[in-house]
């Protein structure tokens, strides 16, 4: 037989191998226009602590408020000290901080009862900056009701199980251990794998925040000490970028292994995760 038959049955091969080998994935691993922002400095403390739970203008370490655990309201980017007052509430420890359309719900898990869980719901914030509670207990799983992503079957079981996810109203962001995704509502982007170890992510006026704790590339959970990390996620576009020319820094690539292409003020670093 000649050259060109076995060259042509070589091919063949060839073509039946990347068939079997290149199946399409259940996310794309693609580049996707957000800017990462460390934003740890606004932390008070950050040793020997993660960020546990937070919404848009509530943060806790998830420790015990009696042994040195702390809850913080945000204040336009300044964090107060609420602690003392969810002490008041009846509160020991807020093991999740609930957002409920109109107030905030901080929430104490039972140990060994996952439904049931002492609250207090807050009701108002005064002038002088004291807040009121409405307290109780309850038995109502939506304390622990995840994004609706997560139990919806749009995604597969492979990236919403025990992931966390939230929704800036044109996308939804979820992180699955350390494996980072985002969904318009027709495409998964696989963003790749994050350094640090996060734990609780919301979003507030158009931007994530994720909480959590330090952590190595290696590692699947947090380093020891623990050491607290918080991270501003913002999604860029073309038309913001050409609105900010002149003021704005090009930047493309990637970032511990997480695929960026994003717009950065010139003062702006890079986030290290």
């Amino acid at each position: 037989m000649s050259i060109q038959y076995y060259v042509r049955l070589l091919l063949a091969y060839l073509a039946i191998l990347s068939v079997c080998i290149f199946v399409a994935p259940a996310a794309n691993a693609a580049t996707y226009p957000l800017a990462w922002q460390d934003m740890s400095s606004m932390l008070p403390m950050r040793q020997n602590r993660p960020v546990w739970s937070l919404t848009s203008m509530y943060l806790t370490d998830g420790q015990s408020l009696t042994s040195g655990g702390h809850v913080w309201r945000n204040d336009n980017g300044k964090l107060t000290d609420v602690t003392a007052q969810l002490l008041s509430a009846g509160l020991t420890r807020v093991d999740k901080i609930v957002d409920n359309v109109k107030d905030t719900i901080f929430v104490q898990l039972t140990p060994g009862a996952a439904d049931s869980a002492k609250y207090a719901e807050l009701m108002g914030v005064n002038a002088d900056g004291s807040m009121s509670f409405w307290t109780g207990v309850t038995n109502d799983p939506s304390f622990n009701r995840g994004a609706e992503i997560l139990t919806s079957g749009v995604l597969p079981k492979t990236i919403t199980d025990n992931a966390i996810a939230a929704w800036n109203g044109q996308i939804w962001m979820i992180i699955n251990g350390k494996q980072v995704y985002v969904y318009d509502n027709k495409n998964i982007f696989d963003l790749g794998r994050t350094k640090d170890y996060f734990t609780c992510l919301t979003a507030s006026e158009g931007a994530f925040w994720l909480g959590g704790a330090a952590s190595t590339m290696d590692a699947n959970g947090p380093t020891m000490p623990l050491k607290a990390v918080l991270v501003r996620i913002t999604q860029q576009t073309l038309a913001m970028a050409a609105a900010q020319a002149g003021k704005i820094d090009t930047v493309r690539g990637k970032t511990n292994r997480i695929n960026y292409w994003a717009w950065f003020e010139s003062n702006d670093a890079l986030h290290d995760n």
